[in-house]
């Protein structure tokens, strides 16, 4: 008997990184008879799958989801970002913004809706201790499920890129849109480095989107326009459409991946997905002190790598000059990743999520 899926992804493709890396690996590696749809209002489901770029308002409502109002489906809802620490002006701006977009229009907080939606649920999704602790007080069935960043690079993409010594290739990839804050501490960091490296180029790869917008899709401006005028002009920035692929190339020749986070609260409270897709493919990184990424440091021995400001350039000329303390650094994440990240250890958090629903046990 087949088990019917109701997925609403973060992307209608079902192609964004959000959905391949997480639910969609999860479908992809069970030994089940289901069929999956983009979740249609109204629909019955066995199981129905809620990102965080749905439209809550509605999946939230009792009174128009008879799915939540009957229980008909095990209901689970991924948070994968900490918006439940989002300012309060912000909470009431976003379903303005979200209304623009085509969802449906209410006259209370996100914040409110997001609890209510975590509260209904039969499961959470999340990315990170620190998450869990804070959606423990809402739902005590709570799961930390890994990003599974395995497919994105399983391919052969062809020729590597050429590393050229005289170059220091620094990195930094992620969406564009709602960054502005990350490139203008990224920015801050980097003002100084020219004179760190007095006898190399230094290379800034920006792996982003060719666009970047200032509210949802509106006041947008071409990336590398954007990025010339935010950086240092001593610093050649080159912007790179994103793609597994030139992330891959990049990753032969790329000295150090940087992870700033700036003093946002819902930025400061992400989980460490980022630091572990650089690491997955090799990547020394350096990034900011957050509560996710201290943590994962300290497990690692790398915890000097969560530097003050001031200290990311005697970091970077460490990795970059010294060879032993580039291999040290490689050694200790290539035993954090094959203790934490196999795809047996993914599939297992996965399982515990669907304890209960009619994937149990597939």
């Amino acid at each position: 008997m087949s088990i019917k899926v109701g997925w609403i992804p973060s992307a209608e493709s079902r192609d964004h990184p959000a959905d391949r890396r997480r639910f969609g690996w999860f479908l992809r590696n069970i030994n089940a008879n289901v069929i999956v749809e983009n979740a249609q209002k109204n629909c019955y489901y066995d199981v129905l799958y809620i990102s965080i770029s749905a439209d809550l308002n509605y999946w939230s409502d009792t009174n128009n989801n008879l799915l939540l109002t009957n229980k008909n489906a095990w209901v689970v809802f991924d948070i994968c970002d900490s918006l439940l620490k989002e300012p309060l002006y912000k909470s009431w701006l976003r379903p303005i913004l979200r209304s623009l977009q085509g969802n449906s229009c209410t006259f209370k907080s996100y914040r409110s809706t997001i609890i209510r939606m975590i509260e209904l649920s039969d499961s959470i999704v999340c990315g990170s201790l620190e998450q869990k602790k804070d959606l423990l007080e809402h739902n005590p069935n709570v799961h930390i499920v890994r990003d599974a960043f395995m497919q994105d690079f399983e391919s052969s993409y062809g020729d590597e890129f050429i590393k050229d010594n005289n170059t220091v290739d620094l990195l930094w990839e992620g969406l564009a849109n709602g960054n502005g804050k990350i490139f203008k501490t990224l920015s801050g960091i980097l003002e100084n480095t020219i004179q760190d490296f007095p006898k190399k180029k230094v290379v800034l790869h920006i792996v982003t989107d060719p666009t970047i917008c200032k509210f949802s899709n509106y006041f947008c401006k071409d990336t590398y326009v954007y990025m010339q005028d935010m950086f240092n002009n001593n610093i050649e920035i080159q912007v790179h459409n994103w793609s597994a692929k030139i992330l891959l190339q990049l990753s032969s020749i790329v000295d150090i991946a940087l992870i700033p986070v700036p003093d946002d609260l819902v930025m400061k409270n992400k989980p460490e997905n980022k630091l572990i897709l650089y690491w997955f493919l090799k990547i020394p990184v350096i990034c900011s002190k957050t509560e996710a990424y201290t943590r994962v440091m300290g497990d690692s021995d790398l915890l000097k790598f969560c530097p003050k400001e001031m200290d990311w350039g005697l970091l970077m000329k460490q990795l970059v000059f010294s060879n032993d303390e580039r291999s040290c650094y490689l050694e200790k994440i290539s035993n954090y990743i094959a203790m934490n990240y196999t795809e047996e250890i993914i599939m297992n958090a996965w399982k515990d999520v669907f304890k209960g629903s009619k994937l149990d046990g597939k």
